[in-house]
């Protein structure tokens, strides 16, 4: 469960913890033991906050951020990261055509 939760922090980047444990399917304690084990692992930061006008955690993710993540969109990834043409972005054609992919 520890790894779900952790991943699922990765994918959102920031969650807050009662979205989280909602989402999940999880009982509210369970979740937030769970993130607290995470955060004493350094593997997350969470700080209070407000969220419709409840009092929760916002969640972050410590750990390193895929680079590449920006470059890709389903399996394609952005074809400037290969593109060996000199134009400029806004008369791309492979450009435009990964954009309306995303």
């Amino acid at each position: 469960m520890k790894e779900k939760i952790l991943n699922k922090i990765k994918e959102k980047e920031t969650v807050f913890q009662n979205q989280l444990w909602k989402e999940l399917d999880l009982d509210s304690r369970k979740c937030s033991k769970i993130v607290r084990e995470l955060e004493e692992q350094d593997l997350v930061k969470r700080e209070w906050a407000n969220t419709n006008g409840s009092r929760t955690y916002k969640i972050e993710y410590n750990g390193n951020k895929d680079p590449h993540s920006t470059l890709i969109a389903g399996q394609e990834i952005a074809p400037c990261a290969v593109c060996e043409e000199e134009c400029t972005p806004e008369y791309c054609r492979p450009l435009d055509k990964w954009v309306s992919f995303i």
